[in-house]
Order: structure tokens, then C-alpha cells, then sequence
């Protein structure tokens, strides 16, 4: 079965449909995901994508405690992700490890023993910030 799924390089994709947008997003105090989200419903693009603000901030309680997220058809009907928080030197977040992919090769053996491994040796070290 054929899937096709590109996103351009600078193109921006809604942080709460995303696992790399619930990595950063988890780590925002509520005054900052009330700013970012001030109305109760979110638009909702699969029948799996998170539909209220409610919701969100609950699964975002679950990823801060996990350190990693884990997208199953929020954004895209067989599209699965899985995202850990990239983290300066000071350890804020500023951003995000992710792997995406087709949602049958995100399997529980696949996520766990094949790409979460791999994200959180990458998340690891501090990443570097650069100023334009």
C-alpha cells in the first residue's frame, strides 16, 4: 500500500496534531498553553486528532511524564509519529526529535525497541542554539 506524505521545509503544522508539537508543547506552563490555546475546541483533521483544549493538556500531563509522545492518526489517517523534547544546554526545550512514518511500522516493537532508542540517545546532549 502506497503512502504518500511530504511537509516542506518550513512549512508549519499544528503543534497539537503533531508528536514532535506534544514533545514542546508538554513543557509550557498552563498560563503559556492557555495564550497558545484560548478557545476550548480545536479543529480536528482525523477522527483521531485531540478536539478539545481539555484533552490536550491532559495527554500533555502524560507526555511530560513519559519524556517522549506518541502520534497515532491525529494529522494524517496512517501516519504514525513518535517525538522526544530536544533541550538547550540550560535544559529548556527548544525543539524536537521525531520519527514519522507509515502508522503499520509504528508498531509497540517498533516504537520501543527501534525509534524511541534512537531519539533518546539523539536528545541526549544538548543542542546547540543558533542565532541568525
Amino acid at each position: 500500500k502506497a503512502l504518500m506524505y511530504q511537509v516542506e521545509i518550513g512549512k508549519t503544522l499544528p503543534a497539537y496534531a503533531t508528536a514532535a508539537g506534544h514533545a514542546m508543547l508538554a513543557y509550557l506552563t498552563e498560563a503559556e498553553l492557555l495564550e497558545l490555546y484560548p478557545e476550548p475546541t480545536l479543529l480536528g483533521y482525523t477522527q483521531h486528532t485531540v478536539r478539545s483544549r481539555e484533552a490536550l493538556f491532559e495527554m500533555l500531563v502524560e507526555v511530560r511524564e513519559k519524556g517522549y509522545a506518541l502520534n497515532r492518526g491525529q494529522l494524517g489517517a496512517g501516519i504514525a509519529a513518535v517525538a522526544v523534547p530536544a533541550r538547550d544546554e540550560q535544559g529548556r526545550v527548544v525543539g524536537a526529535f521525531s520519527v514519522a512514518g507509515p502508522a503499520e511500522q509504528f508498531g509497540n516493537e517498533d516504537v520501543y525497541r527501534r525509534y524511541l532508542p534512537a531519539l533518546l540517545e539523539a536528545a541526549a546532549e544538548p543542542v546547540e542554539q543558533r542565532t541568525a
